[in-house]
């Protein structure tokens, strides 16, 4: 308030004929301003004392400083309830992110041998998801329970400050999670390396199981040695590629009758020098996938390659 309007108030203030509001107003001000308050001596020295008490100014300004704290409050408590509800939301949309996180990776990526491409992170796949996606639920967890235990706060702008902050964190990490979900998951690997998998691979190359295992020999042969085998599909964004690779060396005998196999059941087309891509007779090929057959007549190896790719 101005000192101006405080001194046109003073002369009914002193002869106490003034509004209680107004009469708040000018203890108010005379409680701040030593100008006015010198003033207000001087005007009320000569004069005879009225009903006016000068010691009803700290009352009520204690009044008032209470009326204030309780509207603060009132106000607190429906802002607790509009963030109550934003949290809901938030943990209700988090939840549904795991669940559609979770499904996308088990059904969508169908993940025989799960893990992360970039395997040197040395961390498990799951691990990483986990904390990825359960991370934003948790932080929105932990703001809840901060809103809850705000009335052991008593400045007002601090539980402002302090929920707000904590309602923007849980706001930002649920859009980067969902982003990461979307767009920015690292690529996933079903890999395995072990022929005792031989031949077990994810849905979308089991559905040319008729054709693969025309090609494939149906197990490891019991005489060979120098086995490499293994199976991986890639899942980036916006490519999957599936690969079985089985390669290993025979004694005489069953690398030409392996080999013979292949050149009489296929059409082989020389791709380089002792590697073919094979089209198997009476079977119809979809344009993504692709069977190679390499040998080496020295080493009396063989080697076996389906591919599938999707862009």
């Amino acid at each position: 308030m101005k000192c101006e309007v405080i001194m046109d108030l003073l002369p009914a203030y002193i002869d106490n004929t003034c509004s209680p509001e107004s009469k708040l107003l000018v203890e108010e001000h005379l409680h701040d301003c030593a100008q006015c308050r010198k003033l207000f001596k001087e005007s009320t020295e000569n004069v005879e004392a009225k009903s006016y008490d000068y010691s009803d100014t700290y009352a009520n300004l204690q009044e008032k400083d209470l009326l204030l704290n309780a509207k603060k409050n009132i106000r607190f408590e429906t802002i607790k309830k509009i963030f109550k509800v934003i949290y809901t939301v938030i943990i209700g949309l988090n939840i549904l992110g795991i669940i559609v996180g979770y499904l996308s990776i088990k059904i969508g990526y169908d993940l025989e041998y799960p893990r992360f491409y970039f395997g040197s992170l040395g961390l498990k796949t799951y691990s990483i998801l986990f904390i990825m996606f359960m991370l934003p639920l948790l932080c929105s967890i932990l703001g809840k329970i901060i809103l809850s235990k705000t009335n052991y706060i008593k400045s007002y702008g601090w539980k402002i400050i302090l929920n707000v902050l904590a309602l923007l964190i849980s706001i930002m990490l649920s859009l980067a999670s969902g982003f990461m979900l979307v767009f920015v998951t690292p690529p996933l690997d079903s890999f395995t390396n072990s022929p005792n998998n031989y031949l077990h691979v994810g849905n979308d190359m089991r559905k040319y199981e008729a054709i693969y295992k025309n090609f494939f020999p149906e197990k490891v042969p019991d005489d060979a040695e120098n086995i490499d085998y293994f199976y991986r599909k890639y899942n980036g964004l916006f490519e999957t590629t599936s690969r079985i690779s089985a390669s290993w060396s025979l004694p005489e005998e069953s690398y030409e009758y392996y080999k013979q196999i292949i050149e009489k059941n296929s059409t082989m087309n020389e791709i380089e020098a002792n590697k073919y891509e094979i089209y198997l007779s009476g079977y119809t090929y979809p344009p993504n996938l692709k069977l190679n057959f390499e040998f080496n007549d020295e080493k009396k190896e063989l080697k076996y390659t389906a591919i599938i790719e999707k862009k």
